[in-house]
């Protein structure tokens, strides 16, 4: 038997479904600890204990970097990130001039969250201090092809037409349980249907706007459709075991037939036409889910979401933060350009490290009362306040 890195609960669990892999046994998740964290110009390195997972690239919003004097420190704007040679680099608004002292901070539960090739995540950091390097790795160049992609994993060079691999049922000569088809231009991916295997999928940045050949493919556990023409969920119905769905920069209002999907942690929904949260509501195991630039008003339906620790709702219509004040497991809270007047019921929340709420008509946020778990909060013209006062 073989000891298998567990990302989480059950994750060894679900893999055990092939028969050459009955001999597999669950172990603890290993740790994946910050190296060295290094800056040169505008560009941040991070390093990790073991190499990254090129295929799972967190947001700039997932993370906050400072400078500036030992007195007084500024946030930075993020613009970019990438999973370069197994470790992160973080493109910088400005350049870094060597006598400033820098932090940074990879904030809790992101949606594409960094780990390396056994699905193990990072932890979060917290004002980790940042050294001042000679040389930096850049972005320039990377592809989606990572260089430590394992066996039974599966990219499409940028160069090579994944229409005419999928034509051609080049990927049919053995098992593959990873598969990304990136930013191919694809439309028609009917030719997926013979993929029992897969278990992650990455069709992003394509024009993708038929999923029903995705209904034989019951295995998939993550899935990635951001930024195709997807309207019509229901072929999703048929996918028990996904953990994980990117479904942002779509054409989406009907979320129904993802009510039943109960495994899923991670969702993200955002730039949508979506208004009716209620096929949510029986989600329980939900840990992130990403609702900005959408057409939210009515919150009830997160109620009964035990494990909700990471909420997106920028760009929405939610009017009274009432609503979230028996959001106790939230962590991170985004209610950017919302009409929002006062938010000050969000200071009862005890787990709350992470809140944004520019572009609100508050009179003054900083009237209101503070989660005294809070360490970040973004105000109008992207301003950050560090931890709040004990």
């Amino acid at each position: 038997s073989r000891l298998a890195d567990c990302s989480f609960r059950g994750w060894g669990i679900n893999n055990c479904r092939h028969s050459e892999d009955v001999g597999v046994s669950c172990g603890p998740a290993a740790s994946n600890s910050l190296n060295t964290a290094t800056v040169s110009g505008s560009a941040l390195t991070l390093r990790f204990d073991r190499p990254l997972d090129g295929g799972s690239v967190p947001k700039p919003g997932d993370f906050v970097v400072a400078a500036g004097s030992s007195a007084a420190k500024a946030a930075i704007s993020v613009e970019s990130v990438a999973v370069v040679d197994g470790a992160a680099v973080l493109t910088l608004s400005r350049k870094f001039d060597s006598s400033e002292k820098a932090s940074v901070s990879y904030l809790p539960v992101p949606m594409h969250p960094l780990q390396d090739g056994s699905f193990n995540p990072v932890p979060e950091l917290t004002d980790r201090l940042v050294e001042h390097g000679r040389t930096a790795i850049t972005a320039a160049g990377s592809g989606t092809l990572d260089s430590m992609i394992p066996p039974t994993q599966a990219a499409v060079p940028e160069d090579v037409p994944a229409t005419f691999l999928l034509a051609s049922g080049s990927w049919s000569a053995g098992k593959i349980e990873l598969l990304d088809l990136s930013s191919h231009d694809l439309v028609d991916v009917s030719a997926l249907a013979g993929l029992e295997d897969v278990e992650v999928l990455d069709l992003g940045g394509n024009r993708v706007d038929d999923l029903s050949p995705l209904t034989a493919m019951a295995g998939i556990e993550v899935l990635d459709l951001r930024d195709n023409a997807v309207a019509d969920l229901s072929p999703l119905a048929s996918l028990p075991h996904l953990r994980v769905l990117d479904l942002s920069g779509n054409q989406v209002s009907d979320i129904s037939p993802l009510a039943g999907l109960t495994s899923l942690r991670r969702l993200d929904l955002s730039d949508n036409r979506v208004t009716d949260l209620r096929p949510l509501s029986e989600l329980r195991r939900l840990e992130v889910l990403l609702l900005d630039g959408n057409r939210v008003a009515d919150l009830v339906p997160l109620w009964g979401l035990p494990r909700l620790a990471h909420l997106g709702l920028g760009d929405n219509r939610v009017a009274d933060a009432a609503l979230l004040r028996d959001a106790w497991s939230l962590r991170r809270l985004d209610l950017a350009d919302n009409p929002l007047r006062d938010v000050s019921v969000l200071g009862d929340l005890p787990k709350l490290v992470w809140l944004g709420i520019p572009g609100n008509p508050i009179a003054d946020p900083a009237q209101h009362s503070r989660p005294t778990s809070l360490r970040w909060l973004i105000l109008d013209a992207g301003a950050t306040t560090g931890r709040s006062d004990r």
